[in-house]
């Protein structure tokens, strides 16, 4: 049996589309039918970016959780950029395997993680400067600020959700001194699963 180029490419495209629906499908299916991965909450996120005119541009759509205060990413979608997202999704997917594979192999270290989560939950999330407290989506969060000689990270995080980013904000600092926005991200909805 002789194979021509277009047969490899039909076949090419049909492996590539059974990936990408894999890959969004098995993070969905495995939670729901492993209980050692129920997963409390989701939250729906938009990453703005901001160009040098202070112009935003949606840059990514994202639907994540905390896990022992960890963010896992479980999908994401680039507006306008199938091919990217594809891929995307699939590193998504990936990275949620890994994650999962992770703390099956290496429970004590998972426990540790829990355990250090629990103190930071319990302190409120705060981990470095208070700059204000603000209710996101009718959560309660503490917004806390990193700044360094070029940039600065502002996280509002929610006690009530792990300490999970609500909002973030980073900016960079001009060659004047003043900070420019270059990054927002907000949640847009939260999900509950119990």
């Amino acid at each position: 049996m002789r194979i021509d180029g277009k047969s490899l490419t039909v076949g090419a495209m049909l492996g590539i589309g059974a990936f990408v629906w894999a890959s969004q499908v098995f993070p969905q299916t495995l939670g729901l039918t492993s209980p050692a991965v129920r997963i409390p909450y989701t939250v729906d996120s938009v990453f703005v970016r901001y160009a040098d005119d202070g112009s935003p541009a949606v840059d990514m759509y994202s639907t994540s959780y905390s896990h022992n205060g960890h963010e896992v990413q479980w999908s994401s979608s680039l507006p306008g950029r199938p091919f990217a997202t594809a891929i995307r999704r699939t590193l998504d997917a990936t990275g949620f395997v890994l994650f999962r594979l992770r703390a099956f192999f290496h429970a004590e270290a998972e426990r540790a993680e829990g355990a250090a989560n629990a103190v930071r939950v319990s302190n409120g999330c705060v981990d470095g400067p208070i700059v204000g407290r603000e209710t996101i989506l009718n959560y309660r969060t503490v917004a806390i600020q990193h700044a360094g000689a070029g940039d600065r990270i502002t996280v509002w995080m929610s006690p009530d959700l792990g300490c999970f980013p609500l909002r973030m904000s980073y900016d960079e600092r001009r060659p004047e001194g003043a900070f420019r926005q270059v990054i927002d991200r907000h949640a847009l909805k939260v999900t509950s699963n119990l």
